[in-house]
């Protein structure tokens, strides 16, 4: 499954850049917009991208946004570390309560050691920090594989 991480541009629209990661060949869209409100991200994608998604067959994520994903029928969502730090009774295990079995939900963690109980908590996928170094996210995949999650 081909991952398109969605951020504003200067020069085309949200829906401009989903229509060209959906032509692209992505299958999975993630709205990673954290400068816009929600009601900015629902003028911005709906319904253009709602659409092309639904159309296409294409899975439609949000970061840090359960509320919204869950208001607009989105596939799911992504907690970064952030807001979980801000966000402490937003667990990983209360979302899924939440958001139902069907929901694709991941988390970002710099600690591998998580992954192990992301997977009995019935989580999708966790992803390593942007920031991390090449010798830092060798470690990090190194620790997930080992933990028996790869």
């Amino acid at each position: 499954m081909l991952l398109y991480i969605l951020t504003q541009n200067a020069r085309y629209s949200v829906a401009e850049l989903a229509q060209m990661a959906i032509e692209g060949g992505c299958t999975w869209i993630s709205l990673h917009l954290p400068d816009m409100s929600d009601d900015e991200i629902k003028e911005a994608i709906v319904p253009d991208v709602m659409e092309m998604c639904r159309r296409d067959g294409i899975f439609l994520t949000v970061d840090d946004r359960p509320d919204l994903a869950r208001e607009l029928g989105m596939h799911g969502v992504r907690l970064s570390r952030e807001y979980m730090i801000q966000h402490p009774d937003a667990t990983p295990m209360s979302l899924r309560e939440e958001l139902g079995p069907e929901a694709v939900i991941g988390i970002e963690t710099a600690d591998a050691s998580v992954a192990p109980q992301m997977r009995s908590a019935d989580i999708d996928f966790i992803t390593a920090p942007a920031t991390l170094d090449s010798a830092a996210r060798l470690s990090y995949i190194n620790n997930v594989r080992a933990s028996g999650c790869m």
